[in-house]
């Protein structure tokens, strides 16, 4: 999926036209220059991608140090569960404070297009986007935190050394 992100970027010129392509000439002109601050913030998404498909590499190997060298598998699944945690808050605070704001921006620039005609839907879309990526980021998070405390129990410990 991360894969599929970043080969996208590859196509993200093509793909906004494509994207406003139903719109008359004036109004095509327009929506791109009031997405500009999205297409701006994509740079994150791939930092984040990239971070991601680091992180899926790490806990492949990971998982094969837990089964080959158990005491050395414990230590890298350690740090794996560390740097997923961080990988996530960081995801959190690109939410928070560089796309809540882009999308703010945004909003107001497709109200002045539309002369405000969507303006209660679009009032209401930030707080829910801003919601959902938070609980998706948080939901996200469970596995490295369960990981991370359950492999530090002194009972599976033990079992590894």
């Amino acid at each position: 999926m991360y894969l599929f992100g970043l080969v996208m970027m590859v196509f993200r010129d093509r793909l906004q036209e494509m994207q406003f392509a139903s719109y008359p000439e004036e109004i095509r002109e327009q929506m791109k220059e009031a997405m500009q601050p999205m297409y701006a913030t994509q740079s994150w998404d791939v930092v984040s991608s990239v971070g991601s498909l680091i992180l899926a590499v790490f806990l492949l190997v990971a998982g094969f140090h837990l089964v080959k060298y158990r005491r050395k598998g414990l230590k890298v699944s350690n740090v794996y569960s560390v740097l997923s945690i961080l990988h996530k808050l960081f995801a959190v605070a690109v939410v928070v404070f560089i796309k809540m704001p882009m999308m703010e921006e945004v909003r107001e620039s497709m109200e002045n297009i539309h002369g405000g005609s969507s303006a209660a839907m679009a009032a209401a879309m930030g707080p829910f986007a801003m919601i959902m990526g938070v609980l998706m980021v948080v939901l996200m998070m469970v596995y490295p935190v369960l990981s991370y405390i359950m492999l530090n129990k002194k009972q599976v410990k033990d079992s590894l050394m």
